[in-house]
Order: C-alpha cells, then sequence, then structure tokens
C-alpha cells in the first residue's frame, strides 16, 4: 500500500482521539493547491438579465485526489462590485494532476450595459473575481482563497430593428408569405446565427411559429436581414387575418430566442419586441 494511504488512515484512526488536532496536521501535510481564474465571460442574455461562466483552474501537487465541494464568489466590472454568490456545483481533481470546474454566474442585464457604457469604444472590459473554494477531506472541508483580475469581451445585445411581411401570393385557400427581419449587430466582431426560434402575433392572434436553422452571419456594426419563408392556411388563420394580410401594416409582437457564435464561443439570447410591421405585395 502507498504510503500516502497509510498516513490518510493514520490520520483518520488517530482522528477519533482528537478531531480538532487531527485537521490541524491533516492541512499541515496538504500542500496548497494551486487556483487559478482561467476565464470569465458572457454565455447568455434576455431582456433582464445576464449570464456569465466562470472557468477555474486546480493545480494539485498532491499524491491523492481530492474534491471540490463548494465555492463563493465576489464578481467586480470595472471596480464595481455587480454580484456575489455560492455554487455547490463539484468537481473531481486527480492525484499530482488538474481539473476545473466551471460555474455559472447570473446578473442583471442593466448592470452589465452600465459596466458597458464605462468603457464606451472598447472591445474588453476589467474584472475581478475573488472567493473560496471547499476541498473535501476525510476530516471535513478546508478552505482556500482565490482571486484574479483580467479583461472580459464585451457582448452587445444584437436588436431586431425592422419587421416586415411580403406576401408572395394570396390565393383561395394558402397564403405564400415572407416574413423578414432586420437584426442590427452593434458588436466589433461578426455574429453567426447558428439557430433562431421564432413566434409571432398580428393584431393579437398567434400567426406563426418556427426555427430558422441555416446559419447566416451578420457582420460587425452593420445590420443584416433574416427571410423567413411562410405557407398560411387561410381556413385556419380566419377572415380577419386574410383582411390583415390585404392592408398596409399590422401590429405585431415577436418573441425569439437565438443561438449566436462569436469569437468566444457561442452566446444565447431571449427577446421580445412589439411595434407595427409594413405588408408588402
Amino acid at each position: 500500500m502507498k504510503s500516502w494511504k497509510l498516513g490518510l488512515i493514520w490520520l483518520v484512526v488517530a482522528g477519533m482521539a482528537g478531531c480538532a488536532e487531527t485537521k490541524k496536521m491533516v492541512e499541515q501535510a496538504l500542500q496548497e493547491p494551486r487556483l487559478s481564474v482561467k476565464g470569465v465571460r458572457v454565455t447568455g442574455f434576455s431582456m433582464e438579465s445576464a449570464d456569465l461562466e466562470v472557468t477555474l483552474g486546480v493545480d494539485n501537487p498532491n499524491a491523492f485526489g481530492f474534491t471540490l465541494s463548494h465555492l463563493n464568489y465576489e464578481l467586480d466590472l470595472e471596480g464595481q462590485r455587480l454580484v456575489a454568490g455560492s455554487t455547490d456545483k463539484t468537481s473531481s481533481v486527480p492525484a499530482a494532476g488538474q481539473g476545473e470546474v466551471v460555474f455559472p454566474i447570473s446578473m442583471d442585464y442593466q448592470d452589465l450595459t452600465a459596466a458597458y457604457d464605462r468603457v464606451k469604444g472598447q472591445d474588453e472590459v476589467n474584472y475581478r473575481i475573488k472567493g473560496q473554494v471547499g476541498i473535501a477531506t476525510p476530516l471535513g472541508n478546508l478552505n482556500l482563497p482565490y482571486q484574479a483580475s483580467g479583461k472580459m469581451k464585451v457582448w452587445r445585445l444584437p436588436r431586431v430593428q425592422d419587421v416586415s411581411l411580403k406576401v408572395e401570393s394570396l390565393g383561395l385557400s394558402e397564403a405564400r408569405l415572407r416574413l423578414n427581419l432586420q437584426l442590427e449587430n452593434p458588436n466589433t466582431f461578426n455574429l453567426e446565427i447558428k439557430r433562431l426560434h421564432y413566434r409571432i402575433a398580428l393584431s393579437g392572434r398567434d400567426f406563426a411559429a418556427g426555427d430558422v436553422v441555416s446559419p447566416q452571419t451578420v457582420p460587425a456594426r452593420d445590420r443584416g436581414k433574416i427571410e423567413i419563408p411562410l405557407a398560411a392556411n387561410l381556413s385556419e388563420l380566419g377572415l380577419a387575418a386574410v383582411d390583415l394580410l390585404r392592408g398596409k401594416s399590422a401590429d405585431y409582437s415577436l418573441e425569439y430566442s437565438a443561438e449566436l457564435l462569436g469569437p468566444e464561443g457561442r452566446l444565447k439570447q431571449e427577446a421580445t419586441k412589439q411595434g407595427t410591421l409594413r405588408i408588402f405585395r
């Protein structure tokens, strides 16, 4: 049996006689793992919140593995404390090896954009993160501090700027249409739309829903058009919808969720928009 295993067994047995003293011996024998923050990045947007992902690396110099049992965090952006919390997400670190734990942070979207506003015209925002990580041992948790600062890529929320509907044909039973969404990319990098799910209502009535799965790119600081072909059953839509299609405009309500690809990976966005769309023939 390896000497470190014998040592742990001895420590556990000794702990029966005096846990406090034995825990102190464990702390003294443990070579402190080295913690490093590998990155902080935005992973998702909604109109209310922003989701971030933190990757924490752990280098274990000891001859035995252990489990990261819990951690807490405090995150500053541009010198201002934005969020603090904890997670019970666990991760195993092998003996004399490396491991990592990836944990999510959610914050108010307006707080994130306020930090962005303080670095207008720049592609990155300064972050500082600190906290403690709990390491599970046979005699309980040992807490190790971590702290890091760096720069995080600025992601700004893409926006639907215009919605219109093109009536390709209007028959007795079916209408062939094209829904046009004009999307603005305010970022300094191209965005690739990998998938987009939409639901649109016209004049208060559900009109169409579906998915766009063909990738499309919106250039940096520019606009791109997403064209969605639709085939509508007029008997199912009803006379009110048919009259609407014969008009020149209609009030709309649009819900959409998109999977976007940028320079630091994928990001999810959820948004809604209301207004008046133009109807073309």
